[in-house]
């Protein structure tokens, strides 16, 4: 069972809470992929936008409504974007034996 890890050859997907500023580990399959144009889009675009996205699930099993913009639920975070002890705990436990892709530079990814 892969539980939604991503494979190997995939990046980690991070999203990152506006509430408490935990970083989340996207499931793989689920996650709205990155999409740098959405910056672009005005706050009242974006907002329409959002209210149109279905919440992704994260590793740990948390939903989250993420949006490529500030103001919302949780934002899309480059992997290089956070310190490690920002990671959810249980998204990084679910990872089993590839944990170490969570706080490896090349496997995070950015921008």
């Amino acid at each position: 069972m892969n539980r939604g890890l991503p494979p190997m050859s995939e990046l980690l997907e991070f999203a990152q809470t506006a509430s408490t500023g935990t970083v989340h580990i996207a499931r793989y399959g689920d996650q709205r992929y990155w999409q740098p144009w959405t910056r672009l889009l005005s706050p009242e675009a974006a907002s329409i936008a959002s209210l149109i996205s279905q919440p992704c699930r994260m590793l740990c099993g948390t939903r989250l409504l993420v949006s490529a913009m500030t103001g919302h639920q949780a934002v899309w975070i480059a992997g290089d974007g956070f310190a490690d002890d920002a990671l959810c705990r249980p998204c990084v436990l679910a990872l089993g034996d590839q944990q170490w892709r969570a706080f490896h530079a090349d496997n995070r990814g950015s921008g």
